[in-house]
């Protein structure tokens, strides 16, 4: 009986945080290159190892069964979003794999989100004014002489004004995207991970629309919905009867 009351609260605790994963996704459904998450789960062994003592006396019926879900990681879903024409100069897509490097503080985070400004004479992102780097990872300085409508982006991330090339964006990638960390604001943190500089298209007067289809994620928010309510419904019988076995139990 405890048995099952352990695997109901399993399970809503479960769906509890896959529901949390769910609604991030729908708060952003309208950011630019924002990646869909997944909540992961795995099975629990039992803690009764073959072999133990433990195992030695647990029901047969227990010994084929298993210790219920288990939360992993989040994973991070990163295949390319539709492109949405903007028409702004500044606005750039990036066609393929790739991210933009972004300033920190002192750290650099990653970056699909083309949404570009000028501020102070340099290339910042729109969103929150955090600098954009060049390929060598230093901030792209424009000068204070030249103003956002003077600047057009080439398709190799090129930056160009008043007919000269004055600066490349830099667009690197990562070996392996999977441990990549979201930071917030539409930034990732490398976790420690290198990466290089990646020769990539850019799409100009373009933005990567959010990987998130709203249809979907209502559907996974109604059944995680109604597998939590069913996990909490069996809860509450395991509970009752529970009590009416302990109220019995005198009267033997």
């Amino acid at each position: 009986m405890l048995y099952g009351v352990y695997l109901s609260a399993a399970g809503m605790a479960l769906n509890q945080h896959r529901q949390d994963v769910v609604a991030n996704n729908l708060a952003n459904v309208n950011t630019p290159g924002f990646k869909r998450d997944l909540a992961v789960f795995k099975q629990r062994p039992l803690e009764a190892k073959p072999g133990s003592m433990d195992y030695r006396f647990l029901p047969s019926y227990l010994k084929s069964a298993t210790g219920g879900p288990f939360v992993q990681n989040v994973y991070t879903d990163f295949s390319p979003s539709a492109v949405e024409h903007t028409g702004r100069n500044l606005d750039i897509a990036i066609d393929g794999d790739g991210f933009l490097m972004v300033k920190d503080g002192k750290e650099i985070k990653l970056s699909r989100d083309g949404r570009l400004a000028v501020s102070n004479g340099k290339l910042v992102r729109q969103s929150d004014g955090r600098e954009i780097l060049d390929a060598d990872g230093k901030a792209i300085d424009l000068g204070e002489e030249v103003s956002a409508k003077d600047i057009k982006i080439d398709s190799q991330g090129g930056i160009w004004a008043k007919g000269y090339r004055i600066a490349q964006i830099g667009v690197v990638n990562v070996a392996n995207k999977t441990q990549l960390r979201k930071a917030g604001a539409g930034l990732f943190d490398t976790a420690g991970q290198k990466y290089y500089p990646k020769s990539a298209s850019v799409i100009s007067g373009a933005i990567e629309s959010s990987g998130i289809e709203p249809a979907k994620e209502l559907v996974e928010m109604i059944k995680t919905s109604r597998s939590f309510e069913l996990n909490a419904k069996m809860l509450s019988m395991q509970d009752e009867t529970l009590g009416r076995l302990i109220d019995e139990l005198p009267r033997l």
